[in-house]
């Protein structure tokens, strides 16, 4: 069941970036007006995600054990 909640997650994951990847990057070129630092905010933006996705899942179960 783990598995299957992780894989769950992550393909929720990927279809949020899906969903996002473009809106991001617009606004991060009309910020940054340039394509190279747009596209390294649009992987910092999305590796945030991703990292407190995972200290979120990771915190219930250390509150079990803890």
């Amino acid at each position: 069941m783990g598995n299957n909640s992780l894989l769950r997650t992550d393909k929720e994951l990927a279809e949020l970036y899906q969903r996002h990847v473009d809106q991001v990057y617009r606004l991060s070129y009309i910020y940054l007006k340039n394509p190279v630092d747009a596209e390294d905010a649009v992987q910092s933006v999305f590796l945030k995600l991703i990292k407190s996705q995972m200290v979120f899942l990771m915190t219930p179960s250390m509150k079990k054990h803890g």
